[in-house]
């Protein structure tokens, strides 16, 4: 990994329900690892057509 410099704490990530459903596992380890950095997630999946 490399480091930007960027607080995470101002990075947020807005991810759709589907791509978490493609892989629930290895999003669930993304996921919690990102939370632990301080980085803000955010789930839509408004107008997706799903």
């Amino acid at each position: 990994m490399q480091c930007s410099g960027l607080d995470p704490g101002l990075l947020e990530l807005e991810l759709t329900e589907s791509m978490i459903m493609d892989d629930p596992q290895g999003a669930q380890t993304a996921l919690i690892a990102l939370k632990k950095l301080g980085v803000s997630l955010s789930l839509d999946d408004f107008g997706a057509g799903r």
